[in-house]
């Protein structure tokens, strides 16, 4: 028998998982908040596990678990996270924080009782925890953290066969059962599946310590949104380069049947020689790929989201298409082309802007810009998909007018 602290600031969700915890015979104590359940865990005893929700007053599910690892470290219980929440940043959060487990509500009993009586042993033979002093994976040396995400951390290291050859090694939990893990795995699977000059080459993939990786091509350059935050917009002839690259990569992988889902700035490298490069296939998929999402949840990244994925959350090549545009007309304009925010949801503000046009002309905004290079962008960003040119086509106009000037 162990001892649950269930802590969530819902009555029915508390009582639900105690109910199921009671009825495999543990002892389940309850707490509304993570502030009451540090409280009470510092007066003792501890618990042997806890279930905590993630978004609560006072303390969070990832701040309580940050502050039992701080005050406690390997000797605290382990935590699993139980939540609505299934977007890279709050999954992310929650496994930098040091969570065992992350799990998406409505849960099935059966898988998170299993967890639960399972968390104690992963909790002993733990994975090293992913952070900025982690030094070494397996056969890599870790020299720096260049970014982390909901499935994994992105390290700069080497191998210790090919000392001089540095990489980009990002890095699963492999011990973490939800879809972040899955979709590690399919990000995985689709990249050994895909070549092109526009994508960073897939080197190695191993697993070591309780983590699974994949090793990439290190990319020298900075992305789009770094370059805004360090000169500004770019001008107009890179731009239409950089357009040319991207859609040309897209439009490869949409002849694969691959749609990326997550075009914006911060995922577009500007490297220092050769083509720009398109990274983070976390959420690509495939049509016959198996749904990691609800039908009810939309994913990707708000503002560069096309108006029809509101309808009817479907990502196709045109969905991508729209997010180039968007993210083509951010670098020409140094940010993004809606500057009203609202208190409410930024998705649908946006929807019902790009659906009545409401975005100004590129050219009145930037009247240096050819009118070829604006009417692509223009036409990228079509409320209606069936409007919107292929990849394909975009990439052929920006070469003829990248040729051209």
């Amino acid at each position: 028998m162990l001892h649950v602290a269930v802590v969530d600031d819902s009555d029915l969700m508390r009582n639900l998982v105690k109910r199921v915890l009671v009825r495999r015979g543990h002892e389940v104590t309850t707490h509304e908040d993570g502030k009451a359940a540090f409280e009470a865990f510092m007066a003792g005893p501890l618990p042997d596990v806890v279930v905590s929700d993630l978004m609560m007053p006072r303390v969070t599910g990832d701040e309580l678990c940050a502050k039992l690892q701080a005050k406690l470290g390997t000797s605290g219980p382990p935590v699993i996270i139980l939540s609505t929440a299934d977007d890279e940043e709050s999954i992310g959060r929650a496994l930098m924080a040091g969570c065992v487990h992350y799990v998406k509500k409505p849960f099935d009993a059966a898988h998170l009782v299993a967890l639960v009586e399972n968390a104690p042993r992963s909790a002993r033979g733990a994975p090293k925890k992913l952070d900025a002093s982690l030094d070494r994976l397996g056969p890599y040396k870790v020299k720096a953290m260049l970014g982390k995400g909901g499935m994994g951390i992105v390290y700069r290291a080497v191998r210790d066969d090919r000392p001089g050859v540095e990489v980009a090694l990002k890095v699963g939990c492999e011990s973490s059962l939800g879809r972040d893990t899955e979709r590690f795995l399919r990000e995985l699977d689709l990249l050994g599946s895909l070549d092109h000059p526009g994508l960073a080459r897939l080197l190695d993939t191993g697993a070591a310590d309780g983590h699974i990786y994949y090793a990439m091509e290190l990319v020298a350059g900075v992305s789009i949104d770094e370059e805004l935050s360090i000169t500004g917009a770019m001008d107009w002839l890179r731009v239409a380069r950089v357009g040319r690259d991207v859609a040309a990569c897209l439009a490869y992988c949409h002849s694969r049947e691959v749609v990326h889902r997550d075009v914006k700035p911060g995922n577009v490298l500007l490297p220092k020689e050769g083509a720009t490069k398109l990274i983070d296939f976390g959420l690509a998929r495939r049509p016959h790929d198996p749904t990691l999402t609800d039908r009810s949840e939309i994913v990707g990244t708000a503002h560069y989201l096309a108006p029809e994925l509101l309808e009817d959350g479907t990502f196709t090549p045109a969905s991508d298409a729209f997010a180039l545009g968007i993210t083509l007309y951010e670098a020409l304009l140094g940010r993004h082309p809606v500057t009203d925010r609202v208190d409410g949801n930024v998705a649908y503000e946006l929807h019902a802007t790009f659906s009545k046009r409401q975005v100004a002309p590129v050219r009145t905004v930037v009247p240096d810009c050819p009118e070829d290079l604006a009417l692509v962008i223009t036409s990228l960003i079509e409320p209606r998909p069936t409007n919107r040119p292929s990849c394909n086509d975009a990439a052929s106009a920006l070469s003829a007018l990248v040729a051209s000037s």
